[in-house]
Parts: C-alpha cells; structure tokens; sequence
C-alpha cells in the first residue's frame, strides 16, 4: 500500500515538475528578451560604440568622415565625375561606416535613417552617406538638407 502511495505520489509530482521546467524556461526567454529590448534602447542613444563616435545626423556623417579621412581619399572622392561614381568607396569606407557607425546594431544613426522610413538595409544608407559625402566635399553643403526635407529623393 505504501508503494502505490509513493507510485501515485511521483505520478502527480513528475509532470508538475515537467510544468514547471517549461514555466522556467519560458520565464528565462521573457527575462533574456527584456534585456535585449533593454540594450537596444541603451545602444540607440549612445554617442559611441567600442570608442568610436556614432553620428547623430547625415550632416554630423559628413563632419565625421572630414575627420576620419586624410586628404588624399578625399581629394580622389571629390575628383569622381558625380555622387553614384561613390559606390567605388562600397566595399572600403562603406563597410567600415556599416560596421563601425552601428548600421546593423541599433545605432542612434540607423534610428535616425530607419525613422525616415526609406531604407530596407545598412547598404543603402551607407550609399546614401557616400553620395551626399560627395556632394559636400564639392561645396555642395545644403544638399543633404533637401534630402532630410524629402527622403523619398536620392
């Protein structure tokens, strides 16, 4: 008798168990998703990440990249015939400003291009950049507020 106590004591007890195991990890998914939720908000609002500045604006990209660059590159970007030739700069300052500026990583930047509304991925806006980097190195400086007015033009 005291047996088949036990027996149906562990029957009731083994599955609760197995409940709770599920109600702990379904909790654990919950809590790991909050604090994802939690470091994106923090990382969009930073003004650096792993020590390099994340511009605010297209404008702050430009005054960033006048920074970044030597006098030489820039020299050979303005030289191009018009702002699409900037797409020879995709594979090199392009993925640098990709990588380093937050593009796939919840960046203040990417808020700021995403919120626009424009742009399916990290390629485009660092094209967008480019072209309007272009524009600005031939004293072309208000270009790109006529882009932030409309960002439907390119």
């Amino acid at each position: 008798m005291k047996n088949k106590i036990i027996i149906i004591i562990l029957l009731y007890v083994c599955p609760l168990n197995a409940q709770n195991s599920v109600s702990v990890d379904t909790l654990e998914h919950t809590k790991e998703i909050r604090q994802e939720k939690i470091d994106k908000e923090k990382t969009i609002i930073l003004d650096s990440i792993n020590h390099v500045y994340i511009p605010k604006n297209l404008q702050d990209c430009f005054i960033e990249l006048d920074k970044l660059l030597d006098s030489s590159t820039k020299k050979e970007m303005k030289k191009l015939k018009n702002r699409e030739d900037m797409i020879t700069y995709h594979l090199s300052i392009g993925m640098w400003i990709r990588n380093n500026w937050g593009l796939r990583k919840d960046s203040r930047i990417e808020k700021y291009f995403f919120e626009k509304r424009t742009f399916s991925s990290p390629d485009d806006i660092s094209s967008l950049i480019l072209n309007y980097y272009h524009d600005w190195l031939n004293g072309k400086k208000e270009t790109w507020k006529e882009w932030e007015k409309n960002p439907t033009r390119r």
